[in-house]
């Protein structure tokens, strides 16, 4: 079909095309939002690289009982701990309602036997070791490893890791399965554990002698275990002798109140304060208690007024994946293909061209003297009637 064209009618359309360009360009200009502190006015929100959101705080006034934390910063950068522990907080979760801390490593050289007492140093403290979260890996070879909790009669979780003549002490592939490191669950959740290694006999000929044991023992997290070459980066730590200087990353549970959520909305006490939050029973298998969660699409801390505000989606591609255009919304986003397209935003590539011709012809004649049009034709007919070059004159319009 082609279309009579006329000046005004240019016009027109030329302006239309700019209004789209211009709706383009609004749709995608940021939504800025006003920034929210996450501690209380007037308290400290940052210690070293460690944020600092309340109900946590450091110093009088600025944090819930029991959320005490300490900066020292005697350090070269500071460093953030909780209340007067030697706990080190590496980073505070409340999304999760987890507090990681670095645990660091723990040496044992011995040639038949040695025990000791492992304590993660949050006595009276409202923190938790989670067994669910964590486990226990060991790094050398020549050893039975076994671990209970301190009035335990007998061990409740174990594991062994053999020397091999062909492989190194201690493991550097990445792999934990008994040879050059094993890995023991936790027997329960807690801050004190007794602990045994024990050297074992040869069984065959491709195990050595019984050799002295040299092993490392770390409380680690079982997420940040399994990323980013954690595993492999620690293994080449122990084997070099620099495993000190590492950071190891536990995991602690909190929680706000012990209360369940159903309790706790209808409590004095109750602490999500903020618009679009909500409470979350936290129930990890060992105890139950609740804390807060800014609603879906909104981030910051749900314990301050106003401290959940609309996530920018744009801002985070690697987690809001989007090959089109994206759109922020209060609370959620669109991914829509840009004008001019058309197919699945949500796929690379998922966006094609859009094939589609705007013929516009001046169609309008009198005898053979071309002249511009009044007003709109369809001119199927005539040039199904004059198929001449003349008729075809300003076909094949693309805009």
């Amino acid at each position: 079909m082609a279309l009579c064209f006329t000046p005004q009618n240019h016009m027109m359309l030329v302006a239309a095309i700019a209004v789209l360009h211009l709706l383009q360009l609004v749709a995608v200009t940021p939504v800025l939002h006003a920034a929210t502190n996450i501690a209380l006015p007037g308290c400290i929100s940052k210690c070293g690289e460690v944020s600092v959101p309340y109900p946590f705080g450091i110093g009088a006034g600025c944090y819930r009982e029991g959320f005490q934390l300490t900066c020292n910063e005697t350090y070269n950068v500071p460093k953030l701990f909780v209340g007067n522990t030697r706990a080190e907080v590496l980073n505070i979760s409340l999304h999760d309602g987890k507090l990681y801390i670095n645990n660091g490593v723990v040496s044992v050289t011995g040639s038949n036997r040695y025990s000791m007492t492992w304590e993660i140093p949050l006595h009276n403290t409202i923190f938790t070791v989670s067994s669910v979260w964590n486990n226990f890996v060991v790094m050398g070879c020549g050893f039975d490893f076994l671990v209970s909790l301190p009035d335990a009669e007998s061990p409740v979780a174990r594991c062994s890791s053999l020397c091999l003549s062909e492989h190194p002490a201690v493991a550097t592939d990445g792999l934990c399965s008994g040879v050059g490191c094993c890995e023991a669950s936790m027997p329960g959740a807690g801050s004190l554990y007794s602990i045994e290694l024990a050297s074992f006999q040869a069984r065959n000929h491709m195990i050595m002698e019984e050799q002295p044991f040299n092993a490392t023992v770390v409380l680690v997290e079982k997420q940040w275990w399994d990323k980013n070459d954690h595993f492999v980066l620690l293994q080449k730590a122990v084997s070099d002798g620099s495993a000190q200087s590492m950071q190891i990353k536990t995991a602690v549970k909190w929680s706000f109140s012990n209360l369940s959520c159903g309790d706790a909305q209808s409590s004095s006490d109750y602490g999500c304060r903020s618009y679009n939050s909500y409470c979350h029973d936290h129930w990890t298998g060992e105890s139950s208690g609740s804390f807060c969660r800014c609603s879906y699409g909104y981030e910051g801390n749900p314990y301050i007024v106003n401290g959940c505000q609309d996530i920018d989606e744009r801002a985070h591609p690697d987690i809001y994946q989007c090959f089109g255009q994206c759109i922020n919304t209060e609370g959620s986003y669109d991914c829509v293909c840009p004008i001019g397209t058309s197919g699945n935003p949500q796929k690379p590539h998922g966006c094609i061209q859009d094939r589609k011709i705007f013929r516009i012809s001046c169609c309008c004649r009198s005898s053979q003297l071309w002249r511009p049009c009044a007003s709109y034709f369809l001119c199927n007919s005539l040039e199904a009637k004059d198929k001449s070059p003349k008729s075809k004159a300003f076909e094949n319009f693309f805009l």
